[in-house]
């Protein structure tokens, strides 16, 4: 099987993992798998022993996160004093995305009301 054409590069994947940090080993190794290496999904599903389905949710979770986060956004890494560093952390805090707003984690209840 001939693999597919890379998305991202190398580079391109090394300079986006802080986007990805919230995220597993073997959800990354999926997704770098097809993504960067150019893998076909069935391919890696049969390597790993998972389902095409696993695969394919994996790449659709990490390609959300990539595409949301990565625009207009660029990694740093410097070294700065504690309150210089609290000041940036500050400012990208507000583009972190929170776990309860990620797609599929948040549960809706119902709202209820107690009877007098």
């Amino acid at each position: 099987m001939q693999p597919t054409q890379p998305k991202y590069t190398a580079e391109q994947w090394t300079a986006s993992l802080p986007a990805l940090r919230g995220m597993s080993t073997k959800t990354l190794d999926i997704a770098r798998a097809v993504l960067v290496e150019g893998k076909e999904p069935i391919e890696v599903a049969n390597n790993i022993g998972q389902s095409r389905q696993l695969v394919h949710a994996a790449i659709k979770r990490v390609t959300a996160v990539l595409e949301r986060q990565t625009v207009g956004l660029v990694p740093v890494m410097v070294w700065l004093t504690p309150e210089e560093a609290e000041l940036v952390k500050q400012m990208a805090a507000k583009h972190e995305q929170p776990k309860e707003a990620q797609p599929g984690t948040t549960k809706k209840t119902p709202n209820r009301q107690k009877k007098a």
